[in-house]
């Protein structure tokens, strides 16, 4: 059933897995170059699937699926009202096929609106999830403007804006999953650098699976797990190590990914005769083999750090999950 609002709303849209909530402000905000600093990203991105985005916008001129952002919320109105919300009280409630309950209440108070604008109005939204959407976003919003001219026009028009979930900085459901890098084919090159990775990290192969949860689960210290045929590996990074890291921007030397690609991918990459733009094969998924991270307070601090910075981490170096819902809110690009 597709039923849409006949007033402007806002959507506050809840994420429910475990014992774990996540909120956030689902609106429309107004597209804008990265470089003009009001929308940044995080980190790199790889593949072709903004021009995918881009044809789905053009055929339904309609945004199916929101991106996902952070913001500092310094003064913490965003979380003030994201906690109004009762969940006895929700227009919807639906569970997926994983186990994730997502909520959503409508609010359509326009002093609240006004209220809530104009204390985020000044604040930057960081990218969490969804770079190659608002990429296409923006190409569309350049299409429409190439293909339907309106000189003079002075009205906005949807095009000039996309449908964010913004979520406070500080919030407790930011959980990052750890990413996974697959290599599959090396040659006697590339076996070289991999059995050369003793002098850069303490290597122990382990028996099981247990062994691998429980040494990537200790804090502190950057830490790794390799699987081959065969073999379970943990790969503790060497303070001698982090010399190899001065080449990096500083605000990234601490990422785990960005360390594994200076380390290890690069390497591997050039010893495979590939360019540094194209690893052999690039995944990201909730695997627990690639690395730890998974403190939402330290994720999302990291991601806001580096953003602020201007500094991107490579491709893949978050996994934030779950995702929100595609088809759960929709926004029209025919008119407002």
């Amino acid at each position: 059933m597709l039923v849409r609002d006949p007033r402007p709303a806002l959507y506050v849209y809840e994420q429910q897995w475990g014992e774990v909530t996540r909120r956030g402000l689902v609106s429309l905000v107004r597209l804008s170059p990265y470089g003009e600093g009001q929308i940044r990203p995080h980190e790199e991105t790889r593949g072709g699937s903004t021009e995918a985005l881009l044809c789905q916008l053009q055929a339904t001129r309609t945004q199916l699926s929101m991106t996902m952002a952070m913001i500092p919320d310094e003064d913490g109105a965003l979380a003030t009202f994201l906690a109004r919300f009762d969940p006895r009280g929700c227009g919807l409630q639906t569970v997926d096929g994983n186990g994730v309950t997502s909520r959503v209440w409508r609010d359509q108070d326009p002093a609240v609106h006004l209220q809530l604008g104009a204390a985020l109005r000044d604040q930057c939204a960081v990218l969490a999830d969804g770079h190659h959407r608002y990429q296409a976003a923006l190409q569309y919003q350049q299409w429409r403007r190439n293909t339907e001219p309106k000189p003079g026009r002075s009205r906005e028009h949807p095009c000039d804006y996309i449908m964010m979930m913004l979520i406070p900085g500080t919030s407790p459901g930011l959980r990052c999953q750890a990413t996974h890098r697959v290599c599959e084919r090396l040659n006697r090159r590339a076996t070289e650098v991999v059995e050369g990775l003793g002098e850069l990290f303490d290597m122990q192969d382990v028996d099981s699976d247990e062994q691998l949860y429980s040494f990537l689960a200790e804090p502190g210290d950057t830490r790794f797990a390799m699987i081959r045929p065969g073999r379970r590996t943990t790969m503790l990074l060497r303070d001698t190590a982090r010399a190899h890291l001065e080449g990096l921007p500083a605000n990234v030397r601490d990422v785990d990914a960005a360390i594994l690609e200076e380390l290890v991918l690069r390497p591997m990459d050039k010893a495979l005769g590939n360019s540094t733009d194209s690893i052999a094969d690039l995944k990201s998924s909730g695997s627990p083999w690639a690395h730890n991270r998974s403190s939402g307070e330290e994720v999302a601090a990291q991601v806001l750090r580096v953003a602020m910075a201007d500094e991107l981490m490579p491709p893949k170096s978050t996994n934030f999950h779950p995702k929100p819902v595609k088809g759960l809110l929709m926004s029209s690009l025919h008119t407002f």
